[in-house]
């Protein structure tokens, strides 16, 4: 047995030289598309869909800034944190009509517009609708000397 070998192509003996069988490709996975964060809640864009009459009526009846007089482009609401500002989503007494510029005159400093200047501006937008449709013109101290604010 002198220098004579012979190869074994058995492969349960396997000596290194026969290949095993090629395993049969698995077949690519389908990815699902992933799904983007949505912009507004489920709930919130319910909410949306209903209170868009009311915002389009208001600024349809509030076409003017309530500081400077400009085109409104946004409207503020004047109760402050989540809860005053769902409550000022169905009462528009509590909205004001603002443009961009003094909207963020609002936000930048409390002591520009306090809240109590925005509820005086409200009045003033309320006042000026009064005397546009009325004969007798009414100023702010027609109305104050009739205010109750000791309740």
């Amino acid at each position: 047995m002198s220098g004579f070998t012979i190869k074994d192509e058995r492969p349960h003996l396997g000596s290194g030289l026969v290949n095993p069988p090629a395993a049969e490709p698995k077949p690519a996975k389908q990815q699902k598309p992933r799904k983007s964060i949505r912009p507004v809640s489920k709930k919130r864009a319910k909410e949306n869909r209903q209170n868009e009459g009311i915002y389009y009526n208001f600024a349809f009846y509030n076409p003017r800034c309530a500081w400077c007089q400009e085109l409104a482009e946004e409207q503020h609401h004047i109760t402050g944190g989540l809860s005053g500002r769902s409550a000022s989503l169905h009462d528009t007494d509590l909205r004001l009509a603002l443009c961009q510029r003094c909207h963020h005159e609002v936000f930048d400093d409390a002591l520009v517009m306090p809240r109590a200047r925005q509820i005086a501006l409200k009045l003033r937008t309320i006042l000026l609708k009064f005397n546009r449709y009325s004969t007798k013109k009414l100023t702010m101290q027609d109305i104050v000397k009739y205010l109750d604010l000791e309740s």
